[in-house]
């Protein structure tokens, strides 16, 4: 009877405890749901999809052109960013995996996010990276993949199509690309790795794809997070950690709404606008898996 009576009242102290929690719980407001649902289908609305075409100057003075590239080897483009921890936890597996299948089979490419080029090169040298690595100026690459938040991969096999478009740290290359990167060198050991020609006769030909990150057709929010002083500032000066070209004063997104209630609460003392800057930067772009 003593233990029944023990379960019953465990039983009744737990329900007590999610009725709690779910009456001080801030439920999704629809636009957030919306953002959220827009958010996770964008890496399936990606696949098997022909990517953009771009051009990049990279560190070392030469130029990458995708469609000079696509259909000889599997592709992996890097979105990644110097400041953002989740890219610095991840570099080391993409310099590993390069190293273990070469040149010959896998193209490698770190694309950063506008940063300066003596910080870029700062960072290329401290992680030992020896593949390909330019830097978007205006993130006009990034803005063709709608790439919102570092770190972002995109795998293109060797019929010039998207396998993986993901979005977050990549923990285990193997687990991530190893089958991806067999499949392709299959087929370009067997010919049917696709040409320059056909690439981009596919790319004209597909479908325009709806942009996941375009909320001009969601309501309006009833409250705004009100910002004045040296926050509004911060706010005018920081560009989004979504990996948009907005300021944070401006950007719609989730992420930049969490950095204006941050800002609100006012915590700078003894630091400096760039250094409050960085700590944003580093507490809201893409964490782990």
């Amino acid at each position: 009877m003593r233990n029944r009576t023990i379960v019953i009242l465990a039983i009744v102290c737990a329900c007590l405890m999610v009725a709690a929690n779910m009456s001080i719980k801030k439920w999704p407001t629809e636009k957030e749901r919306t953002r959220t649902a827009r958010t996770f289908r964008s890496p399936q609305q990606w696949k098997e999809r022909f990517p953009p075409d771009f051009e990049l100057k990279l560190l070392d003075e030469s130029t990458f052109k995708l469609s000079e590239q696509v259909g000889k080897r599997a592709i992996i483009i890097n979105f990644f960013a110097t400041w953002c921890g989740p890219c610095r936890k991840e570099m080391p597996e993409f310099v590993r995996m390069h190293r273990e299948y070469g040149r010959k089979d896998v193209l490698v490419l770190a694309v950063d996010a506008d940063e300066k080029l003596a910080t870029v090169e700062k960072f290329v040298k401290e992680y030992g990276i020896s593949f390909s690595v330019g830097i978007d100026r205006s993130d006009v690459i990034g803005e063709l993949y709608n790439v919102r938040s570092f770190p972002t991969t995109v795998f293109i096999g060797a019929d010039g199509r998207i396998k993986l478009y993901k979005i977050g740290q990549i923990v285990n290359a193997d687990a991530a690309f190893k089958s991806l990167i067999e499949e392709s060198m299959k087929q370009i050991e067997s010919g049917e790795g696709i040409s320059a020609e056909e690439y981009l006769a596919g790319l004209e030909a597909q479908e325009p794809m709806e942009d996941p990150y375009d909320y001009e057709d969601e309501p309006e929010e009833d409250e705004k997070e009100k910002l004045d002083g040296r926050a509004l500032d911060i706010a005018k000066k920081m560009t989004c950690s979504c990996g948009c070209e907005d300021k944070v004063d401006k950007c719609k997104c989730s992420t930049a709404k969490s950095i204006r209630k941050k800002l609100a609460e006012g915590e700078f003392e003894g630091k400096s606008d760039e250094e409050i800057i960085k700590e944003l930067n580093r507490e809201f772009c893409v964490g782990d898996d």
